[in-house]
């Protein structure tokens, strides 16, 4: 029995295995027309494949340069004269990032706070740490807020949490007031209407599901008059 994992693995998944082994067979014809023929058809393939984008200019040279690609770029064949073939050794992968490590101390603020906080600390002007670290204070307010809506938070607690984070090396005046651009929520209930359906007022339903009685006797009374 033939097991996928004992095969070749499969250079580009999108396409599936059978456009990669055709390529493959491809390079065993010596017969260069014949050849060609097989890998334009194979150009079709792909385009079936992938329906979305076989009309567009760019995939076409896509598909041209996986399947150079795919044959280690020992095809051979005449490619379209807009098609430009580029080898991965000449166009590389850019360098991936690395992914950001650390911990927050206080992970509702998160670790840029923690960031901007150990900035501040390493600042030599009095004056303008002074103003950062309010700044600081003013982000970490709003960012409870928006992360914290049915939480009040005092201008106490963010200079205390500011004083935590720095380690004891902030210790804010008292007084001092922080501006956040969330509002703050009451956390008060709002008021619903409760009301299904009807009008207030005259003829209107009352709760049991009946006419209010009082409209009732004036309607009778109105529509004896009426008679005649």
């Amino acid at each position: 029995m033939n097991y996928k994992s004992a095969e070749e693995p499969i250079l580009y998944p999108e396409y599936g295995r059978h456009v990669q082994n055709l390529v493959k067979y491809a390079l065993t014809i010596e017969d260069m027309d014949k050849r060609q023929s097989i890998i334009d058809g194979v150009i079709v393939l792909m385009g079936q494949i992938l329906p979305n984008v076989r009309n567009v200019e760019e995939q076409q040279d896509r598909f041209w340069n996986h399947i150079f690609q795919i044959s280690n770029y020992e095809l051979g064949v005449k490619t379209p004269d807009n098609i430009e073939i580029i080898r991965i050794e000449d166009n590389p992968k850019p360098i991936k990032m690395s992914y950001p490590t650390g911990s927050a101390r206080m992970r509702h603020y998160g670790l840029n706070v923690q960031r901007l906080v150990d900035k501040a600390l390493k600042m030599e002007d009095k004056e303008l740490q002074a103003e950062f670290v309010k700044i600081i204070g003013n982000y970490m307010k709003t960012a409870y807020r928006t992360w914290n809506k049915e939480h009040f938070v005092s201008d106490e607690m963010i200079a205390t949490d500011l004083a935590r984070l720095s380690k004891g090396a902030f210790v804010l005046e008292e007084g001092i007031r922080f501006v956040a651009a969330v509002p703050q929520s009451t956390g008060l209930p709002r008021k619903t209407n409760n009301r299904k359906g009807g009008r207030s007022g005259y003829g209107s339903r009352s709760r049991g599901g009946g006419r209010n009685p009082r409209n009732g006797r004036n309607n009778q009374s109105r529509n004896k008059r009426k008679r005649y």
